[in-house]
């Protein structure tokens, strides 16, 4: 089948959830607990801070927030190369996964869904969680200190970018973002394809000498420090945005094919 049924979708869908129910949790006890400990870490543990001091209370709260996003974007980033670890996990999971009576597209999908977008909203759940338990935690030892972590992100102007002292950003800055992270999503959800085990270590590693190779060739090229730029930045930036968004509709592209040639039996190593 290589047609797409919304009806048929929403099953293989639920189904792919329900199967996926206890790592779920799981995953998101995980998170909180982690989150949870970066935040009684850095503001319980061998602090100094005078708890009266609301200022300083604030700063270390965002220091705790500004971690979580950071945090955030790793698993925004490699949450895709786990789109098949499920489904590698046995044989038996593995039949019964290809044996559902659902398209091609449909169950690829249904695969970033129950990875990709469960991945951002159980980390999402599990910091509010974190912070609830943290607010509580604080609360019974300084009970003068009553301050959300998710209440600081409101205080953001997540907005604006700083460019040479000014503080509009365009919606070319936007899209520029966006293709950037859209590329690196991508190129995760290829190898998560493509590898059956520790895809996203593969990745990172193929990533980070990707990015050191470029380095050293525009080192042995002249142009890392000394590249007299007939372009402006809004041309640049253009160019590399479009870039990214062609490489990142070939990654999607080509990780769908090899979805495609997926097999009972596979290569160790590889679905190929």
């Amino acid at each position: 089948m290589n047609t797409f049924n919304f009806q048929r979708f929403t099953r293989m869908l639920v189904w792919d959830i329900a199967t996926n129910r206890q790592r779920i949790i799981k995953q998101t006890i995980t998170y909180a607990i982690i989150l949870l400990t970066f935040a009684l870490f850095i503001t319980q543990t061998f602090s100094l801070v005078d708890y009266q001091n609301e200022a300083a209370r604030v700063a270390q709260l965002e220091q705790v927030v500004s971690l979580s996003g950071f945090f955030f974007f790793i698993v925004v980033s490699a949450a895709p190369s786990l789109i098949f670890d499920g489904v590698n996990r046995n044989k038996q999971t593995r039949l019964s996964f290809l044996m559902m009576p659902a398209s091609n597209i449909e169950k690829y999908v249904s695969r970033i869904i129950t990875t990709f977008i469960v991945y951002v909203l159980t980390y999402i759940v599990a910091f509010f969680i974190a912070d609830l338990a943290q607010w509580l935690i604080s609360f019974i030892l300084h009970p003068s200190q009553k301050m959300f972590m998710s209440g600081l992100m409101f205080d953001y102007n997540l907005l604006s970018i700083n460019y040479n002292g000014s503080e509009t950003t365009t919606f070319l800055d936007w899209y520029g973002m966006m293709a950037f992270n859209l590329w690196v999503i991508s190129l995760y959800m290829l190898g998560g394809t493509l590898f059956r085990r520790y895809a996203w270590l593969f990745v990172s590693v193929i990533v980070f000498l990707g990015v050191i190779f470029v380095i050293s060739l525009m080192k042995e090229m002249g142009v890392l420090y000394n590249w007299d730029w007939h372009f402006t930045r809004e041309q640049i930036l253009a160019t590399v945005s479009g870039l990214c968004t062609v490489f990142a509709i070939l990654n999607i592209f080509l990780s769908f094919r090899l979805f495609k040639r997926l097999q009972l039996i596979n290569n160790k190593w590889i679905n190929l």
